[in-house]
């Protein structure tokens, strides 16, 4: 499916979509940290694939990509991408700490289960409205830019993975607010199985 091809209301329901995930992230990162964390989507959009790599985002923006594979009655991949400094902040709120500079070892597994837990919660909510499991596999990360991660996909994309669903996220607690960037790339056939579960 294209996305050029998609009507209003299948728009709509992705829109949807992306504010359910959202609002399950918010809840289990709220529980995460013990304090309340706001999740916005500002912006969602089904686009191609290649509009993302070809985006200034893409290009000129390096950043932490964490990403994985979706197991179960649809397939694809999650990715979950913070430029650098907005990387940073996401740690401080995690690990409590106001010094940090550099992503190391400990910081990547901090980030790793922002996007295990993310990850989770999106696939949650499709999980509910599609009625099947939904697995997310362990996540890896990636310090690069968002065109380097997606060069590194090219191999698994080629033929089966064309459109990708962009949510622009924003997190909020009391003292920060993070932005990033979550896609989810769904094999063609995936997504006609979502929207004939959302009767769209």
């Amino acid at each position: 499916m294209n996305s050029s091809n998609l009507n209003d209301k299948q728009k709509d329901a992705l829109k949807e979509l992306g504010n359910i995930g959202a609002a399950h992230a918010a809840t289990a990162l709220s529980q995460m940290l013990g304090q309340k964390i706001q999740m916005t989507v500002p912006k969602v959009n089904f686009v191609k694939r290649s509009q993302i790599e070809k985006s200034e985002k893409s290009i000129s923006k390096t950043g932490v990509s964490v990403y994985t594979d979706v197991y179960g009655k649809i397939t694809g991949k999650i990715l979950l991408f913070f430029e650098y400094q907005n990387a940073l902040n996401l740690i401080k709120l995690l690990m409590q700490k106001e010094n940090i500079y550099k992503i190391s070892e400990i910081e990547e597994s901090a980030l790793k289960e922002v996007g295990n837990i993310l990850s989770s919660s999106y696939l949650n909510a499709i999980s509910g409205l599609i009625d099947g499991v939904l697995l997310p596999s362990i996540p890896s990360i990636s310090i690069d830019s968002l065109a380097g991660v997606l060069s590194f996909f090219s191999k698994e994309f080629k033929g089966v993975i064309q459109n990708a669903l962009w949510i622009k996220t924003e997190l909020k607690s009391e003292t920060s607010t993070i932005l990033g960037d979550f896609f989810l790339f769904p094999h063609d056939t995936s997504l006609n199985i979502i929207f004939d579960a959302m009767n769209v």
